[in-house]
């Protein structure tokens, strides 16, 4: 028993750390899109 919650344990470390680093760098794809488009604005405001 407590081998399988180790190993389940271990699985759901994975998965949160592939989840959390798909959002991190959705969030940063998110945020330069905006500063570019922000950027793209006040140089049309020029």
């Amino acid at each position: 028993m407590l081998c399988y919650k180790e190993e389940n344990h271990e699985a759901w470390k994975l998965l949160r750390d592939f989840l959390l680093r798909r959002i991190v760098s959705k969030i940063e794809d998110t945020m330069i899109f905006f500063i570019n488009s922000i950027g793209g604005i006040r140089d049309e405001a020029i």
